[in-house]
């Protein structure tokens, strides 16, 4: 009498009966439809057992009565319930059943492996050792400890013969520290580096033997062979500042006479900018690198920021937009950023205002939050910090 089931444990092992044994059974189905009638009642792991042994009956005997239980169950464990591991698998088997059945009987229906027991297979003399070992190595590999663990005693013994080699590293960390301690000269080959980097051809430019081994010019006004010995070198090859060091202190870069060089400290050289700190690397940018800074210019505040074009195609259309701020920062207009071909940068100042109401209560939190829209590329978003004596 099936109506004497109460446990879940019971109920389980009598619907796997039914559903595993489904071909064999004559009233297999009239069984199952008795478990069914309490289904959203049951216990999970009652409900689990329920759904496989309903698909099971229905592959074995795909009569009307089955498949009209495997649709109220595939209902019931998919729209009636909130446990996920049913509703998955009521999910994958109803995409199985209605993908291809022969496929689903031959996942849900293959033969299972046979259980066999071991134990019996190992020698009583090692069982009873490794039973000495439980919790150990031994007990999973299933092998004696001397078979895997090397022995310990020649390990320890060979430890005197580190003695002496240990000595002898400490005099030579003694050596290198007292190496250290020389001035920079004791350091040949920490500046060797450096001499390949070009530092020896500066050098060669400021020594007085290459200043010597010049061509002689005429008289200390005549600065026409000075010129001529210009030209007919690669200006675009030359650092600007090393004619500048060659130069004699009377000739002027004019052919005139300036005594007092005034005019080759007229003009600097110009510093360049620092690059912006990058906001939005390319991997986060979908193709875009964007770099930034929030500075005053002119008693203007101002954005500068840099767009570098690391996808494929043109980019254009660009468009920003702030989200409330601290300081109530806005764009004084729109986005001056002209097409950007693939591998290019470009850049661009950005005027800012003050819009109170744009401006967020306090306590400042001094991140701006900010929207880059491309017609390529979509829409970006990144953040940047406010400098705190910005207004």
């Amino acid at each position: 009498n099936l109506d004497t089931l109460d446990e879940p444990e019971a109920k389980g092992s009598m619907i796997w009966i039914i559903g595993e044994y489904a071909d064999r059974i004559d009233n297999a189905d009239e069984l199952l439809e008795t478990f069914l009638e309490t289904f959203p009642e049951e216990t999970s792991s009652v409900q689990l057992q329920l759904l496989t042994a309903a698909v099971k009956l229905f592959l074995k005997k795909p009569t009307e009565k089955p498949q009209q239980m495997i649709q109220l169950v595939l209902s019931n464990a998919t729209q009636e319930t909130d446990n996920p591991d049913l509703r998955d698998r009521a999910y994958i088997y109803w995409r199985l059943l209605s993908t291809d059945a022969e496929a689903a009987k031959d996942v849900i229906l293959s033969e299972k492996p046979t259980i066999e027991d071991d134990s019996s297979a190992l020698d009583p003399e090692l069982l009873d050792e490794l039973m000495n070992n439980i919790g150990m190595l031994a007990s999973v590999y299933q092998k004696l400890p001397d078979t895997f663990v090397a022995r310990t005693r020649p390990a320890v013994q060979s430890v005197s013969g580190f003695v002496e080699p240990l000595s002898h590293a400490e005099q030579e960390d003694d050596k290198a520290a007292a190496s250290m301690a020389e001035p920079a000269g004791g350091l040949p080959d920490l500046l060797g580096g450096l001499d390949s980097a070009g530092i020896a051809s500066a050098s060669h430019v400021d020594s007085p033997d290459s200043a010597s081994a010049a061509p002689a010019g005429g008289p200390a006004g005549g600065g026409g062979d000075l010129l001529g010995d210009l030209l007919s070198l690669d200006v675009s090859a030359a650092a600007p500042t090393q004619p500048q060091q060659q130069q004699s202190v009377g000739a002027a870069p004019g052919g005139g006479f300036d005594p007092f060089g005034l005019d080759s400290l007229a003009a600097p050289a110009a510093v360049p900018e620092p690059a912006l700190p990058v906001l939005l690397p390319t991997s986060q940018g979908k193709g875009i690198e964007i770099g930034g800074r929030i500075e005053k210019s002119s008693g203007q505040v101002v954005y500068n920021l840099s767009f570098k074009n690391t996808s494929a195609g043109v980019v254009d259309g660009f468009m920003i937009q702030f989200n409330k701020n601290c300081f109530g920062l806005t764009p004084a207009g729109p986005l001056q950023v002209p097409p950007t071909q693939p591998g290019c940068t470009s850049t661009t100042k950005l005027p800012l205002t003050v819009n109170p109401a744009a401006a967020t209560p306090p306590p400042p939190n001094f991140v701006l939050q900010v929207a880059i829209k491309t017609n390529q590329l979509g829409v970006v978003y990144f953040s940047d910090n406010l400098p705190r004596d910005l207004v």
